[in-house]
């Protein structure tokens, strides 16, 4: 099979642990064996000419393009369908434009609309909220693959496998975005007032590190560790490896890879009703933030080590199906059959 992917910028790179995006679809592909052309929107390739000219030549079975960029997105999807009306095109409706009802930018929802229903067979996302809410509109076109994991790459830095450090008192609690959510600063209280040690990484932590400091300073949240968000994988993995447990709430569903790190790594995560989080740990997964939920989960953990052990070892089985040429298997067959 042929894909042509087209995302912000050209994309090549191979996969680390858990890619997420358009990118990682478009490279999990290629361990199915299939040619994948990575295309940028950015750049020369915005130029619609530039995509008349180019497609003469070429024969692709199916194009999957990100909806970030919404106007040239519909535009460059209306160029592949006038050259070839057979062509299979898929749009990764995930990302900052991924939702119809984006409230911060009203004027591209009626742009996104027509897209999806005029110039799409598919549509991927792999965020809960957004697969209910475009089921509404679209039905079966809406399908949530997931993501590719390279369980490989994580094993070189830990010892896969295995369940460690039940007695340590620190938890991730994964990324933020930028200024410090309310419902987050609840639950880092919660986790301090439990005697354990919160360890979160701030996105945009360098422009509003003072802000950070400042409120966990008001709220007396001593016990939290703030470390950058962008940091090498193998020291995400160490931070992983101290941890009693993961808490993670979020709708970004391009963030899921925490609760498929953790299942790789051995401790369990509690967080969102996303893709990864409910797929890999349903019994600790929840709509949103319920401190009595959370509270009563955790204390379920702590004293009850079949049930821990449980989890983290059904969690490391259903992961396997996301090993990447199997993903990849499995994905195209939903790319062009679904």
């Amino acid at each position: 099979m042929k894909f042509c992917v087209i995302n912000h910028y050209n994309d090549d790179s191979a996969i680390q642990t858990v890619s997420t995006g358009i990118s990682a679809i478009g490279q999990s592909l290629c361990f199915g064996g299939n040619k994948v052309e990575h295309r940028g929107i950015l750049g020369v390739s915005e130029d619609l000419d530039w995509w008349k000219e180019n497609l003469k030549d070429q024969s692709y079975d199916a194009v999957i393009i990100t909806s970030a960029y919404v106007k040239r997105c519909y535009e460059i999807l209306k160029v592949f369908r006038d050259a070839d009306s057979n062509l299979r095109t898929i749009v990764f409706a995930d990302g900052v434009y991924g939702r119809l009802d984006w409230d911060a930018v009203p004027e591209k929802k009626p742009i996104l609309y027509n897209i999806l229903k005029d110039y799409t067979d598919i549509i991927l996302t792999n965020s809960f909220n957004n697969q209910s809410y475009y089921r509404e509109w679209f039905g079966n076109k809406v399908i949530c693959p997931g993501f590719p994991v390279n369980i490989k790459s994580i094993k070189k830095f830990y010892n896969f496998g295995t369940t460690i450090n039940k007695q340590s008192n620190k938890v991730w609690s994964g990324y933020w975005c930028y200024r410090p959510h309310h419902d987050i600063l609840v639950i880092l209280k919660l986790l301090q007032n439990l005697g354990l040690e919160p360890i979160v990484a701030g996105l945009g932590m360098t422009e509003y590190a003072e802000q950070y400091q400042s409120t966990f300073k008001d709220l007396e949240l001593d016990s939290v560790e703030l470390v950058k968000a962008v940091t090498p994988r193998e020291f995400l993995i160490k931070i992983l490896s101290q941890c009693n447990l993961a808490t993670y709430f979020t709708t970004r569903a391009s963030l899921g890879r925490t609760a498929a790190e953790c299942a790789v790594v051995g401790i369990p995560c509690i967080g969102t009703r996303d893709f990864f989080q409910q797929r890999l740990w349903p019994d600790l997964s929840m709509n949103w933030v319920n401190l009595n939920e959370i509270k009563a989960t955790i204390k379920l953990l702590q004293e009850s080590p079949g049930f821990r052990k449980d989890a983290c070892n059904k969690a490391r089985e259903r992961l396997q199906e996301f090993e990447p040429k199997r993903f990849a298997k499995r994905l195209v067959l939903a790319l062009m059959e679904g």
